[in-house]
């Protein structure tokens, strides 16, 4: 199973369709999004993917983009943090990695993956058996090269993307 993992989309709209043409070129029609979605409008354009959804500190109108995900394909959600399973893998996806929730992730010695975002710059390290990886940025203020990753859950392979 792939699936893209992207962040901090921030209402760049523009952005944001070049990236879902992006991921629908290669294949994948799901996406693990770490927050700042921002508005339910941006949420209306990932209607042909299956979208987990984890609100960021710039999703104001949750109820909004709650909604908005029910036309995406079956499957797709959108809370404080979200978990899912694919290919035996156990992911997770929080928008701060300095939170609360975070942080109750971590402790819980579960999860394979944990996806986070917020900072606008890409990283991929391992804590104990948990692997955490931020996918960088599509909007918001530039601390890094715009993109995102495609991760196959089978192989842990990820492929990154650059997007300017």
């Amino acid at each position: 199973m792939r699936a893209a993992v992207i962040s901090d989309t921030h209402d760049a709209i523009f952005s944001t369709q070049d990236v879902l043409k992006m991921i629908a070129s290669e294949g994948v029609d799901t996406i693990i999004h770490c927050g700042d979605m921002t508005t339910a409008y941006t949420a209306e354009l990932f209607k042909d993917f299956c979208v987990y959804h984890a609100w960021g500190n710039n999703d104001f109108d949750t109820v909004g983009i709650k909604f908005a995900l029910q036309g995406c394909k079956p499957g797709s959600c959108s809370d404080r943090w979200i978990k899912g399973v694919f290919d035996g893998k156990l992911f997770a996806a929080v928008h701060e990695e300095y939170s609360r929730e975070f942080a109750s992730l971590m402790d819980s010695e579960l999860f394979d993956y944990i996806f986070v975002g917020h900072t606008h710059r890409k990283s991929d390290r391992t804590e104990g058996r948990t692997r955490i990886i931020n996918p960088g940025a599509i909007g918001g203020a530039p601390r890094g090269p715009r993109g995102f990753i495609i991760i196959d859950f089978a192989t842990g392979e990820i492929t990154d993307f650059i997007t300017e």
